[in-house]
């Protein structure tokens, strides 16, 4: 079996600092990555949240990068960078055109070498902190009993019990003085590995690394916190209230095993059959056979951690959710049933085949893009000392025994070793959900915006290359028409032995047949659930066999079918995806089946503050319109029957209105013989009518849509386009759009986030459809500032419409838009989309890749004032708010716009 490889080479400075290179010359971006041996685990009691927090404070200036400058700077010079924490390490990575790999090396160094941190800093990225605490942690179901729940019962340790984020309050509590010791403890060169990966070569790395990092001085380390964990001698259980929460769950786990000891490795190449895919036993027994649990998920190292940067002591579990009307003693029962097989039986020769393609596709696909290189090799050589390790770990894992799978099954996953997690739906509110009462704003209104206060260019030492970056090659893409009229883009990709499919067929939800709205949506998800000739068990388990993904993904105007194959099975792949096409069966037992799954999860769905907003924005944007329908409700779920879905599918799933894109590792003259070949069962049919226009909203307006016990508010500003992806405007909107709220260097987000605290996060985007468009602008704030960040925004919008741009500020967003170009088009699923979107609109799709950087590099100041005063309408604008009316309607009422209250969804 031939595996993928990681290639790297590494050496150690005499600070300390470990440097991993790795080098893939095909696109020319670079990848690089700082990797701290510092995480949740390494906090003190009673201060959880530091890691997290300090994560934020990385960004807020160093000795040559003052405050707000760090990010813009990489965006100025065609960049992306970010970073995350997880409880063993803080991963801080940007993704740069490659012959700008000095300047993020160079801004790594200086904020190693001279992070400023104040008090001002401090308070305000604690309550950016609370916000996205509010936001992933306290206004989701099931996660808090993930994340905190299951850790306090399964361990005694509180480096263990207490969740990668932290706690509202230990954030709060933080004090100047601990987060400034938290940094001179930890953030250290011999606490630290750089990796760079991509387009870089590693003797000119090292000579940079030299220059930057050599002279930043290492320090004696703290001792490691003890972790270790005595084995579990009985079954332990729990129980929390949820009020996010509108279905009950089980979360179950195990402890893990050492990953030195061979048992890892055995476990989790049955967590790999267990939880990956329909096919799975667990998925076939309590979902499809047994009925009792609607969806599941679960994985070694749960639920933070995966098997490539697992550090123990950590789980091996999973979460159920489960019908309201069942219990759960039922489903730990079957859940045990499937363990018992295991323990007793073993995995089929069948199966343990199947996991072994499945886990080297999954590594092929990782290997694509340099991002997820310098991610691996980081945590590789930072928690486990050596990167070269990751290679001979992956033929570890492929390596396993069946006969080794059943022994660790007997080992752990005994019922006396389990901890058990039961989530009970409530109307409660949740602990600590930082619902009630205002927040003040972060800074006074003579404070000053990042934006305005400094450009990147005027700084000194700055170590930009003027060079122009090598260029991208573009693909050479061949187009062809099939005899029943399906047409496709084929685009060849050797680099790796992979191979990526997307059909976009005209079956989106903007074609929901009267009086059936949302509708497309219940055939899209039963595509796959069976056809004439395959049960959908039979399907599942053959793309798996093949280690392929094929799934369904139901938009406004089409439905498309994507996935990923191995090269070597590409033919069988595509066979199966015209069995699926031509053979649709939707079975009554798989449509009875999915109506009552999707009853029940639609009490999640309409209880996600997520999805009444946009709810209610393309309700309220798009009425009369098909285009207002996000997803079958609850009286058309009813309705969803075999016979009606096959006349659907048989008017909709059309080849001659269809287009496949496929990218990758195939001979596009063989593949179009095949593809003739085997489409040729997929039948042409007559052309039927397109979407009527959508109309334009009219007038302001705000509603309110009431979530009990919401710790957030979910808001958006929101219009109608009148422009589409043809206009001559459109690059002009774009490059407007990403200086007004399209990044976190954007306006929305330095005055939301960086200036005020309101929010984590803030962004704007324009969505375009065959139909119509609109804009939108969103954020998600504390309750008692709602009325401010709604008003916040429409002052944005206004101002970008009365000024013209800096030309500073013109020419980073440009440089970003160029730059980061080919770091979209990096991997194949990126390319196909693009060359999709561009086709779909009616563009040729090589042109727009050819002639992007030069229509962004044409826009001028000019034509972003005249796009913004020509487009955007906050006259016309339509405020939703997502959150408890009880405490967020008198922060609205100061905006004097009349409101209409919601009481959830309105079901059609």
């Amino acid at each position: 079996m031939k595996l993928p490889r990681l290639p790297c080479k590494s050496i150690t400075l005499s600070n300390g600092l470990t440097v991993v290179v790795s080098e893939e010359h095909t696109v020319p971006v670079v990848a690089i990555a700082v990797t701290y041996r510092v995480g949740s685990r390494h906090e003190k009691k009673g201060r959880s949240g530091f890691a997290h927090l300090f994560e934020h404070l990385m960004f807020q200036g160093s000795e040559n990068v003052p405050r707000g400058l760090f990010s813009r700077l990489i965006q100025a010079h065609g960049g992306v960078d970010n970073a995350f924490t997880e409880r063993d390490y803080t991963h801080y990575y940007s993704f740069l055109p490659s012959h700008q790999v000095e300047l993020g090396l160079w801004m790594e160094a200086d904020r190693m070498r001279s992070l400023i941190v104040t008090r001002e800093k401090v308070e305000n990225e604690k309550k950016v902190v609370q916000e996205e605490l509010r936001l992933r942690y306290y206004n989701q179901p099931y996660v808090r009993a993930i994340t905190e729940t299951l850790n306090t019962a399964a361990f005694r340790k509180w480096p263990n019990q207490h969740s990668v984020g932290g706690s509202l309050e230990d954030v709060g509590r933080a004090r100047f003085s601990e987060v400034v010791e938290f940094f001179n403890t930890h953030y250290l060169p011999n606490n630290a590995v750089l990796t760079v990966a991509g387009d870089a070569r590693f003797p000119e790395i090292m000579r940079l690394v030299q220059r930057h990092f050599s002279s930043i001085a290492g320090r004696k380390l703290p001792a490691a916190p003890k972790l270790q964990e005595a084995s579990p001698s009985r079954e332990k259980r729990a129980q929390v209230e949820d009020p996010h929460a509108k279905l009950p769950a089980l979360v179950v786990a195990w402890p893990c095993p050492d990953r030195r000891s061979p048992d890892f490795w055995a476990l989790s190449f049955l967590g790999e059959l267990l939880f990956s895919g329909e096919e799975s036993p667990l998925h076939q027994s309590l979902v499809k056979e047994k009925q009792v649990a609607i969806s599941l998920a679960g994985q070694l190292g749960f639920p933070y951690s995966t098997v490539l940067d697992y550090k123990s002591p950590g789980l091996f579990g999973l979460y159920i959710i489960y019908p309201e009307r069942d219990g759960k003693d039922g489903v730990l029962r079957e859940m045990e049933n499937v363990l018992e097989r295991i323990r007793s039986r073993g995995i089929s020769l069948k199966e343990w085949r199947r996991v072994q393609t499945s886990i080297r596709s999954q590594l092929v696909h990782q290997a694509q893009s340099a991002m997820d290189r310098a991610r691996l090799l980081g945590v590789y050589a930072a928690i486990f000392g050596r990167p070269e390790l990751i290679n001979d770990d992956i033929k570890r894992l492929v390596s396993v025994r069946p006969e080794a799978v059943r022994r660790a099954a007997q080992k752990y996953l005994k019922t006396a070793r389990r901890v058990v997690v039961d989530v009970i739906p409530s109307q409660k509110p949740g602990r600590a959900n930082g619902a009630g009462g205002a927040q003040a704003p972060g800074h006074n209104g003579a404070a000053q915006s990042a934006r305005s206060a400094e450009s990147p260019a005027a700084l000194p030492g700055v170590p930009v290359r003027a060079a122009s970056p090598r260029a991208l090659q573009f693909p050479g893409m061949r187009e062809f028409r099939l005899d029943n009229g399906l047409e496709v883009l084929c685009v060849e990709d050797h680099r790796l032995p992979l191979v990526h499919a997307l059909l976009a067929v005209p079956a989106g939800l903007g074609f929901s047949p009267e009086p059936l709205p949302g509708f497309p949506e219940a055939a899209g998800e039963l595509v796959l659930q069976g056809s004439r000739n395959k049960s959908a068990k039979e399907i599942a388990e053959h793309l798996a066999d093949m280690g392929a993904s094929l799934s369904v993904d139901v938009g406004a105007d089409r439905a498309l079918l994507s996935g990923s194959v191995l090269s070597e099975s590409a033919l069988p792949f595509f066979r199966q995806m015209v069995e699926t096409l031509a053979d649709a069966d939707f079975p009554k037992d798989e449509v009875a089946l999915w109506k009552k799954n999707e009853l029940q999860e639609r009490k999640n769905q309409i209880a996600d503050p997520s999805y009444l907003l946009r709810d209610r924005l393309r309700a309220d944007l798009f009425a009369g319109h098909p285009y207002r329908i996000c997803a079958p409700s609850s009286k058309i779920i009813e309705r969803v029957e075999a016979d009606n879905l096959r006349e659907f599918y048989g008017r909709r799933y059309r080849p001659s209105e269809s287009l496949l894109v496929i990218v990758g590792d195939v001979r596009w003259r063989e593949l179009k013989s095949s593809l003739a070949e085997e489409f040729s069962r997929w039948p042409a049919a007559s052309r039927e009518a397109g979407l009527s226009p959508a109309a334009s909203s009219a007038g302001m307006g705000l509603s309110l849509v009431h979530r009990p016990h919401s710790s957030q508010v979910n808001l958006a500003v929101a219009q109608s386009l009148s422009l589409s992806r043809l206009d001559a405007d459109y690059f002009a909107f774009m490059v407007m759009n990403q200086i007004l709220g399209g990044g976190a260097n954007s306006r929305l987000f330095e005055n939301l986030r960086e200036k005020r605290g309101y929010a984590y996060d803030a962004r704007s985007g324009a969505k375009f459809m065959k139909a119509g468009a609109y804009w939108t602008a969103q954020t998600q704030v504390n309750p008692g500032v709602a009325g401010d960040a709604a008003r916040e925004i429409l002052r944005e919008i206004r101002r970008i419409q009365e000024e013209k741009v800096h030309e500073r500020e013109l020419a980073e967003t440009k440089e970003f838009l160029t730059g980061s170009f080919a770091i979209r088009l990096e991997t194949q699923d990126r390319i196909a989309a693009a060359l999709y979107s561009s086709k779909f609109f009616g563009l040729d799709p090589l042109a727009e890749l050819r002639d992007y950087a030069r229509r962004v590099q044409a826009v001028a100041a000019e034509d972003v004032l005249r796009a913004a005063r020509k487009y955007l309408r906050p006259e016309a604008s339509r405020i939703v708010a997502v959150g408890d009316k009880k405490v967020i309607a008198s922060s609205l009422e100061s905006l004097k716009i009349p409101i209409r209250h919601y009481d959830g969804v309105e079901e059609i």
